[in-house]
């Protein structure tokens, strides 16, 4: 006997049964230790900040989607949790507790240490928010031994790492600009410009500022007229640069001659005047110009104020001319490097004018363009004032404006690297492959060297110490290392560590001291250095390590191309000189129903919680690992879609497996086998066939990274195995009796279920855990535990499912054409012809045989076959173009012509009245929760005549008579006929359940 099944399903509450049962019977454990043979997945570790939105759960789905069919592939998974502990995502969250406004409070009043303790105990705090919904969703992970990158002994391996790659030469130390927050006072990295919100849109003003050329035009003063979108930048003006290959007007203003670039004089940038004279860009290459601000005039002498030739100026924007300031500008300062123009930064670590620019002093750099806009245009320089809206960068984490500023830091020679990486990204599987050589191969070929200094406190510390009196340098690369110098124990790695540890340089005939560099390294450096942090290597199992990397795939979002995946390959192939990741999954991005991205501080989208509450983990499993985001496409996210395969797939699913208990509970069918029958009923075999192809779409999809493809084939088998299967084998199973057809039947179900269950596992795991238990109640742990199936076709399965296939579509013709005429499914027709027009008087025994599923598709020709009988539909002998007679409606499709007779006669409108009738009666059984085997009184109200009354008695396994105290009434009108049904318990019961 199989545990009996309940007529309500409470998905949300099975799920926690189940989750229960796995965490008592330590299934996951089992799971990772059932084979020696291991699959290796890094996973990628998130900021423990809030709570997780649908796109971080869905990556959690992916993630467990995988590593249970891996392991029921014969593999062991480890699933080791990881946390993103540094950073600035942290630390301002730390500020904003603390009441922090600015960087220097957290070393003046706070103090370091104080400030990374409350760094360490707010990570700590995030935690349990996070394995709530990741447990709750379903995903098995070692949640309790997650490694965390403000750990010491993963903090030694970032060490070891930065040191191996300093010892390599692939780090140095450069004044180079890069992007900068002056609110966080920290210098950022590329890809830090490229995350979610980084680029945002931004008004500036737009300023046409003219330059005095220090030579005339006709006699008459000469002026360069420049464009720029950052007036702050101006009082640091060095040089002004053209494109030596493009051409330049003169143009005339009165007493004077402006000049600017060709094409954005004919762009009417200053109206419409007499063109003077034309330049090449190289003729006025060299020119000089007076300053427009004074304060670093003495510079001319060395070189600035002067023209400079750049290919970087475009004419599609501004004046065709632009204007340099070395310390804010990456083209420009390379260009000035390039020239010998130093460098002048008058602006300080939090974004205001210092005293070299007394006029503004003290000011924030953008609350100070309207007076420097101000200031120049009293002084008539100002050609053309505009306001410009923009993509802008900004701090990804207080979205604060950046600005580029130089910087003294350390890079990452990425571009040493670079043929490296591109050869290593060729041996890594990209799903979809496009990512290949599309938006991570174009993002590795344009990269530079990588910023990897943060001027900030919570991180791991830059591990280099340098001589304050030569150029001596050492660098740490071990605790054991850092011990050693500072001639103690260091139960940290934080800086309040290692900022104390100081000793005499080594350098003969040298006094000074080895002090560390005052920076701590990126996040992102610390991320990319998971392989290794996580598992202590090379201070810890470092046999396991190299036997075991690279891994065997990773899945994240898009985001990730140009962070985590970005950096963990740059490291990898820096230190190892391999890729860190086999294969790679980019998921899609989840957006709101109307398009916009979902915001944690809007909370445009519904909880996650709340809708695993409300539909179940499974629904949502289903329902993410099915669409297009499974493989990078975007997807509007729809609470409703969720609803919808609770009532489409997984009800379905649950109640072929209710269907089953029960009939074989009432038969006492038990099943002696899980080998696949070798059934002799074609509809058997039918689904046999149909469940061997699932089996390989579903295969093949899961092991090549592509869940839509899997899952579509396993909901579709459902929708087979419950709408055509069952439906058509029903009162088989409603007979009384067990004979050999019936056994068939059941042996052929519950394989069916078996296999259909293993397929859901790592989809739905919860329900699918719930069917194959429930089919095997004794001696199966979990199916999770199971070999993947392997279910083999029969040569004879493909023509079998032709002809099936065949008959679906005429069948579903007809309900098309059913719809057109607004005729009810339950409502009996008279006729219906599949059209041949050589058939003639033979059509109804052609139709009985295609009923009875005699039908296939060879080429382009449809046979149907009735005993030793076979017709064959030609193309031309079928015309599509067919025009119903009255009373018929035609529907032609693939060489197949179905028409209906759609005149209901009085006898077969009763015969509908009927069965709408039953249709109430049977969802009365189950709403009010009787047993299949329950006889019960049933009184129908209504004109319908006594041989219908009897027959849907006998549908319904019931008396006829008059129910005074029902369970249940049902009030329905058909064809403006009312009826009233009430049915009421027996105490009679019958072995007879041959009911609809």
């Amino acid at each position: 006997m199989y545990e009996e099944v309940g007529s309500k399903l409470d998905l949300p509450q099975l799920e926690r049964q189940v989750a229960e049962y796995w965490r008592q019977a330590g299934i996951f454990e089992k799971s990772v230790a059932r084979s020696k043979s291991e699959v290796i997945f890094y996973d990628g570790p998130p900021f423990p900040t809030g709570s997780p939105h649908p796109g971080t759960v869905f990556v959690s789905i992916l993630k467990d989607a995988f590593a249970r069919f891996f392991t029921m592939r014969g593999n062991s998974v480890p699933r080791r949790w990881g946390w993103d502990c540094h950073g600035l995502p942290i630390e301002t969250a730390v500020e904003k507790a603390l009441g922090v406004t600015n960087k220097k409070q957290i070393e003046s009043e706070i103090g370091i240490a104080r400030f990374n303790d409350a760094c360490r105990e707010l990570v700590a705090g995030y935690d349990e928010s996070w394995e709530r919904y990741v447990h709750r969703v379903g995903r098995w992970v070692d949640y309790p031994n997650a490694y965390r990158t403000m750990d010491r002994d993963y903090m030694e391996s970032v060490i070891w790492v930065f040191a191996e790659s300093y010892r390599k030469g692939l780090i140095y130390r450069d004044y180079r600009v890069v992007p900068y927050c002056y609110r966080c006072e920290t210098s950022l990295s590329a890809s830090d410009t490229r995350e979610s919100d980084a680029t945002r849109p931004r008004q500036d003003p737009a300023l046409t500022v003219k330059f005095r050329a220090r030579r005339s035009v006709d006699q008459r003063p000469a002026y360069l007229l420049a464009w720029t979108t950052t007036p702050w930048t101006l009082p640091s003006n060095l040089a002004l640069a053209l494109h030596p290959e493009h051409e330049y007007v003169a143009v005339g203003a009165e007493d004077e001659v402006w000049i600017l670039g060709a094409g954005a004089f004919n762009a009417g940038l200053v109206g419409s005047r007499d063109v003077l004279r034309t330049f090449a860009g190289r003729e006025l290459v060299g020119w000089e110009y007076d300053p427009i601000f004074p304060y670093f005039a003495d510079d001319a002498a060395a070189g600035a104020f002067r023209v400079l030739g750049a290919s970087f100026v475009a004419t599609n924007e501004g004046s065709g001319i632009v204007h340099v300031a070395p310390a804010f500008g990456e083209d420009d300062y390379w260009l000035c490097r390039r020239e010998g123009i130093a460098l002048r930064n008058p602006v300080d670590e939090a974004g205001r004018f210092t005293a070299a620019v007394p006029e503004f002093l003290g000011m924030n750099v953008h609350d100070a363009n309207p007076k420097i806009i101000g200031h120049l245009k009293a002084a008539a320089l100002v050609v053309r004032h505009d306001t410009v809206e923009h993509n802008y960068p900004h701090c990804w984490r207080c979205r604060t404006p950046l600005v580029y500023r130089a910087m003294d830091a350390c890079y990452y020679r990425v571009e040493k690297i670079k043929d490296r990486l591109l050869a290593a990204n060729e041996e890594i599987n990209w799903v979809p492959d496009t990512v290949k050589h599309g938006r991570f191969g174009k993002w590795i070929d344009a990269a530079r060297d990588w910023n990897i200094s943060r001027n900030r406190y919570w991180g791991t510390p830059i591990p280099v110490w340098e001589c304050t009196g030569c150029e001596a340098r050492w660098v740490a690369d071990s605790a054991a290392a850092l011990e050693q110098r500072a001639g103690r124990r260091l139960p940290d790695l934080h800086i309040q560590h290692l900022d104390g540890i100081e000793f005499p340089c080594t350098t003969p005939g040298c006094t000074g001291t080895m002090r560390r560099v005052p920076e701590v390294l990126d996040g992102w450096f610390e991320s990319g250095a998971m392989p290794f942090g996580q598992c202590h290597y090379p201070f810890e199992n470092r046999e396991w390590f190299e036997s075991h990397y690279p891994a065997d795939f990773i899945v994240e979002y898009p985001g990730q191309i140009r962070g985590w995946f970005y950096c963990m390959h740059v490291l990898a192939v820096g230190v190892m000189d391999r890729p860190a990741f086999r294969s790679c999954l980019v998921h899609g991005t989840l957006l709101t129903e109307d398009g916009s991205k979902m915001s944690k501080s809007l909370r445009n989208y519904t909880d996650p919680m709340i809708l695993l509450d409300r539909h179940g983990a499974d629904a949502l499993r289903l329902y993410l690992l099915g669409s297009p985001a499974a493989v990078m496409a975007d997807l509007r996210f729809r609470d409703a879609d969720v609803a919808e395969h609770v009532r489409r797939v997984l009800l379905p699913f649950w109640n072929a497996y209710s269907f089953f208990v029960t009939y074989a509970n009432i038969d006492g069918y038990t099943a002696d086998s899980s080998e696949r029958p070798s059934p002799a009923d074609e509809l058997d075999r039918w689904i046999l066939a149909r469940l061997a192809a699932a089996v390989t779409v579903c295969t093949r999809g899961l092991a090549g990274y592509a869940t839509n493809t899997a899952t579509v084939a396993v909901v579709e088998f459902i929708g087979d195995l419950t709408n055509w299967y069952i439906r058509r084998s029903r009162k088989r199973f409603w007979a009384p009796g067990l004979d050999d057809t019936k056994r068939s039947g059941y042996d052929t179900l519950y394989y069916v279920l078996t296999v259909l269950s293993q397929l859901l596992a790592p989809l739905a795991p919860f329900i699918a855990e719930q069917v194959y238990r429930g089919l095997h109640p004794t001696g199966a742990a979990s199916v999770h535990l199971t070999d993947w199936p392997d279910v083999v076709a029969k040569p004879e399965d493909d023509l079998l499912m032709q002809e099936v296939a065949t008959t679906q579509q005429i069948a579903r013709m007809g309900l098309s054409l059913r719809k057109q005429a607004g005729i009810r499914v339950r409502q009996p027709l008279a006729a219906a012809q599949i059209h041949g027009p050589r058939l003639g008087p033979e059509m109804q025994e052609l139709i009985r045989a295609a009923r009875n599923g005699h039908v296939r598709q060879e080429g382009d020709r449809v046979v149907v076959s009735s005993g030793s009988r076979t017709w064959q539909l030609a193309p031309d002998e079928i015309d599509v173009g067919y025009q119903g007679k009255d009373g018929t409606t035609v529907a032609a499709e693939s060489g197949i012509l179905v028409a209906l007779d759609t005149v209901v006669s009085d006898d077969l409108r009763i015969e509908g009245w009927a069965n709408e009738v039953n249709r109430h009666v049977q969802d009365l059984r189950k709403q009010t929760g009787y047993a299949v085997t329950d006889r019960i009184e049933l009184e129908i109200v209504g004109d319908l005549p006594d041989h219908w009354r009897q027959t849907v008695a006998g549908w319904a396994l019931a008396d006829l008579a008059e129910v005074h105290a029902p369970d249940g009434t049902a009030d329905l009108s058909v064809d403006g006929v009312s009826f009233q049904v009430k049915v009421r318990r027996s105490s009679s019961v019958s072995n007879n359940v041959e009911c609809a």
